[in-house]
């Protein structure tokens, strides 16, 4: 039983830090599939063992965090994260899954590259963007309004004439582009001699600069995918997404409607093998049940909404040569060796 404790102890320890790495520092160690495997397993212990489960643990928590270096904004409605999947026999049970749950026993999804950036809620009153937050912890977020203002794909005034005197939160995803990004990292490394590990810490540090200016300097762009508290009463999440389009907002091109789980199948692998002539980078999918009244069926979990999922597809293999390995040791005794 003591040992149990400790794993326990250790992998809620472990991921905690690697949360922090990843959403406050931009400095991931490890893949999202290696902090998938510790999560599950801290689930699964604390499932065998209901007497060491505290609230606090990190497994009925959204992954994320904020720093106290911006002032905290309270979302109007919770900003949850995704369970993720990797292959398609998880897809499948996903989607058997929700089937059983759903009164009607049918499910039409819809379905979107996963951009690989950081999330964002963007708050209109009236018409007017008044807040922007990152997700943080899921119900308070960091305040980057003045940042997010400097994002020429975002309209600081809805242009739908049918939000006027409304409420709502707009959620998506800020990124850069694989050109902007290329070039981003050559004028860094020139002024710093360090460089971005991927568009996606480029993005996430973007957005946390007190000079909004730099922010403005970086070209980053955003696609909306994800309603927060709203005003408005939208059918389908499609509805919801060509309000955004309306509203002055760009949408992805690659959005589908699968009503059955081959279709959901057959447009991952089209995806797949798609993603290197896209201009930005995804590193999967997200499929949600198009229906809203479906989506309110299925509910949320404390951390993930059931109704949604993300395909994370396999990591991109290519050569590179290794210069040199740094070693450090981590507070738990561990040594991690950083490849440059």
């Amino acid at each position: 039983m003591k040992e149990i404790k400790a794993r326990i102890e250790f992998l809620k320890a472990e991921i905690v830090r690697h949360n922090e790495l990843y959403y406050l520092k931009d400095d991931p160690e490890i893949s999202d599939i290696e902090y998938d495997a510790l999560v599950k397993e801290l689930e699964k212990l604390e499932k065998e063992n209901p007497h060491l489960f505290r609230q606090d643990s990190p497994s009925s928590k959204v992954s994320g965090g904020r720093s106290s270096t911006f002032a905290p904004i309270s979302h109007l409605a919770p900003m949850l994260s995704l369970d993720n999947t990797y292959s398609e026999s998880e897809i499948e049970k996903w989607y058997e899954r929700i089937l059983k749950t759903l009164a009607s026993g049918k499910a039409e999804c819809i379905v979107e590259p996963k951009v690989d950036g950081a999330s964002v809620n963007l708050r209109y009153e009236n018409s007017i963007l008044t807040s922007a937050a990152t997700r943080g912890d899921g119900g308070t977020g960091e305040d980057i309004t003045e940042n997010i203002k400097t994002v020429s794909d975002i309209p600081q005034t809805l242009s739908n004439a049918a939000a006027s005197g409304l409420s709502i939160e707009i959620r998506g995803e800020i990124y850069i582009g694989k050109q902007d990004f290329e070039e981003l990292n050559e004028r860094v490394l020139r002024e710093s001699g360090q460089k971005f590990a991927n568009a996606r810490n480029a993005a996430a540090g973007s957005l946390r600069q007190k000079n909004p200016q730099i922010t403005a300097g970086r070209r980053l762009k955003f696609f909306a995918h994800s309603l927060g508290a709203s005003d408005f009463d939208f059918k389908t999440q499609f509805d919801f997404l060509k309000f955004c389009q309306q509203c002055g907002f760009r949408l992805q091109k690659d959005i589908k409607i699968c009503r059955t789980l081959k279709e959901i199948i057959d447009f991952s692998a089209e995806m797949l093998v798609k993603r290197d002539e896209l201009q930005y980078e995804i590193d999967g999918l997200v499929i949600k049940t198009n229906l809203i009244e479906s989506q309110k069926e299925l509910g949320n979990t404390n951390k993930s909404p059931r109704w949604a999922v993300s395909y994370k597809f396999p990591a991109k293999q290519v050569s590179t040569k290794i210069l040199k390995i740094r070693v450090q040791v981590g507070r738990t005794g561990a040594q991690i060796g950083r490849a440059h």
